[in-house]
């Protein structure tokens, strides 16, 4: 796979460069025969290590809605180049936590997935994941991938004969979709190793389902990152209306709700809609929040926004945008247009419990990243100028590979995602480097010289037992060897990526990690004033200048009482200065006030320190935001 990876992307970089249309077509051939040589080469060492009998099953605790969902999310840019709808929905009678593999339980999903994607032309793919049943010893998982795309006619014995090794279901499939027919049968294999069954279907409206069961040993073990369940408490009893189309999407988002026991009313078209809510506030009960299809056909979705503004009148209401495919215009048109939030599918579940709560309960603590550590550079090896900026925004990122080729691929990669990065060529001089500088994360080649990924992993993994830090690892690894997999995860990386990386799915992964909002917020959120005020600039503008005042007091304070390391003050301060700024829509301040609440609560002076820098630079750029309002 290592010359593949020059190939793929010194191939993706050429194409960014100005060419001319024969050079680029030229261009868009090798990148399409690279990347079915790489599928090809995959399929085959895979299903060569199953015959072999060199693959294990692994058992250990992981969280099923997380691979699942991370499944869905890798492949969500091939729908939305298809024009697809995609969408995962789990049950929530399901555990969180099993023991299992996960690594090929997310090989089988992607393969069906990718299956579904390429021969759905029109319309959506939908994965279900659903409760068989349970006992003491076993949880009973059913998976189900379900599309509108071509369709098969299927008996038993042609159901059969798809999960047969380089197996197409008709003569004219290979040639126009192209693929290896090994994935059917590496998914079955699997299914069996893992003591499952696989089958398939077609569906009396059109396209087929691929399905399959899978046992998993329940967990004794807690999710490690469980963040969201305080703020499971704040949704029960929220009126939510939605207004989706897809019968598919009304019952995942019903399920969802539900399942956060919030109170749900679904309508499959606008005029649907408008008469529920009439409905509702007639009875004195009327929906806090409305989630809206962005690809209504009885009308444009901003025109129902409008409606229902104008039913609600003075009575608040949320709106939510759920977007098919990612436009980038489309969501700044409807953010401008009044929706509060705009989600594009799938969508994990932590995204809607995060969406609705920071929407209905503004005030709420949400949790929000520590602080970076202080920046300290090694003596004689200062940051690239570029990377000052990455380093104050936490986003600098530490790239380890031994191969030439390879880091400058990714360097290159990276810097045209808009991503700073420092490289080091093996696992010593990674371990040196994050004791000198806080990386927002790490991508770690397993194979080098001196100390390898495994080795430095531990390492690092180590010392941040002391620095109460963890920086994400993702793992870049060729995937070919037995067990590489799992070493990656057991020795305390918390992602890989295959070679040659894909840049899609690198960003996928860096955004995942290391989320990136897309354009800078405003210091100030006016739609949030005038969601209270209305249009009415001039008292936006009184209470602006009343605020700036109160926040610069409020600094002062927290500047005397933490050089007098007077918890119990700095607490109030930061108290009254969270409420103050997520009354008046400044976001970024009302985070960083409470991260100096935790900073006060458990008297962790430096954090403190660190944090009132942050929160005066927050100011600044307030304070010229309303300079100019």
């Amino acid at each position: 796979r290592t010359p593949m990876n020059a190939i793929v992307g010194m191939n993706d970089l050429l194409m960014d460069t100005p060419l001319n249309e024969e050079q680029l077509e030229f261009a868009e051939i090798v990148r399409d025969s690279s990347r079915s040589l790489l599928a090809l080469i995959n399929d085959i060492l895979d299903f060569s290590k199953i015959e072999a009998g060199k693959i294990d099953i692994e058992r250990i605790d992981f969280s099923l809605l997380t691979v699942v969902e991370g499944a869905a999310e890798l492949l969500a840019p091939q729908a939305h180049d298809k024009g697809i709808s995609l969408m995962t929905h789990v049950s929530s009678r399901i555990p969180q936590a099993l023991i299992g593999d996960p690594g090929r339980l997310r090989q089988m999903l992607l393969n069906l997935l990718g299956n579904a994607i390429k021969f759905t032309e029109d319309g959506e793919v939908t994965l279900r994941v659903t409760l068989e049943g349970e006992s003491r010893d076993q949880v009973m998982v059913h998976f189900s991938v379900s599309d509108t795309g071509i369709g098969l006619e299927l008996d038993e014995k042609e159901a059969k004969r798809l999960f047969e090794p380089f197996t197409q279901a008709e003569r004219g499939t290979a040639r126009k979709f192209g693929g290896t027919g090994l994935g059917l049968a590496i998914s079955k294999r699997l299914a069996e190793l893992m003591g499952g069954e696989i089958g398939a279907q077609s569906r009396s409206e059109g396209g087929t389902v691929f399905w399959f069961r899978i046992p998993f040993l329940p967990s004794m073990q807690p999710l490690s990152d469980d963040s969201d369940s305080p703020l499971l408490a704040l949704l029960p009893g929220v009126r939510i209306l939605t207004v989706m189309e897809r019968a598919t999407d009304q019952e995942i988002l019903g399920d969802c709700f539900s399942g956060c026991d919030m109170i749900h009313h679904g309508t499959i078209n606008g005029e649907q809609g408008l008469i529920a809510y009439r409905e509702a506030a007639a009875q004195g009960t009327p929906f806090q929040m409305a989630v809206i299809s962005a690809s209504l056909s009885d009308m444009d979705c901003q025109i129902m926004a409008d409606l229902l503004r104008r039913e609600a009148g003075r009575t608040p209401l949320v709106l939510i945008a759920l977007m098919d495919w990612d436009d980038k215009e489309e969501r700044t048109r409807l953010l401008k247009s009044g929706f509060s939030g705009v989600l594009v599918k799938p969508v994990r579940r932590s995204e809607w419990v995060r969406c609705l709560v920071e929407q209905i309960h503004p005030e709420a603590s949400i949790p929000v990243p520590e602080a970076i550590a202080a920046s300290t550079t090694r003596e004689g090896r200062l940051p690239e100028p570029d990377a000052y900026d990455a380093l104050e925004s936490g986003n600098l990122l530490l790239l380890v590979e031994d191969n030439p080729v390879n880091q400058k691929v990714a360097l290159l990669q990276l810097k045209k995602m808009g991503y700073a990065a420092h490289a080091v060529s093996n696992g010593q001089e990674a371990v040196e480097a994050v004791n000198h500088l806080p990386y927002a994360l790490i991508l770690m080649d397993c194979q080098m010289p001196v100390m390898d990924g495994f080795e430095a992993t531990h390492a690092i993994r180590k010392s941040e037992q002391s620095a109460s830090r963890h920086i994400p690892i993702i793992a870049m690894t060729a995937h070919a060897m037995k067990g590489d997999r799992e070493r990656c995860l057991s020795a305390g990386m918390d992602d890989y990526l295959s070679k040659p990386v894909s840049p899609e799915i690198l960003l996928q992964k860096l955004q995942y990690w290391i989320p990136k909002s897309i354009g800078a917020p405003p210091p100030v959120e006016i739609s949030q004033l005038r969601q209270l005020f209305g249009d009415d600039d001039a008292m936006i503008r009184e209470l602006l200048d009343h605020f700036r005042p109160s926040a610069k007091e409020l600094l002062d304070k927290l500047t005397e009482m933490i050089q007098k390391e007077d918890g119990e003050r700095v607490l109030e301060a930061a108290l009254e200065l969270k409420e103050a700024c997520s009354n008046m829509g400044v976001s970024a301040m009302a985070q960083l006030a409470r991260v100096m609440e935790q900073a006060a609560t458990h008297l962790e002076w430096s954090e403190a320190k660190r944090t009132l820098e942050r929160l005066e630079t927050a100011f600044r750029n307030v304070e010229k935001f309303i300079e100019t309002f």
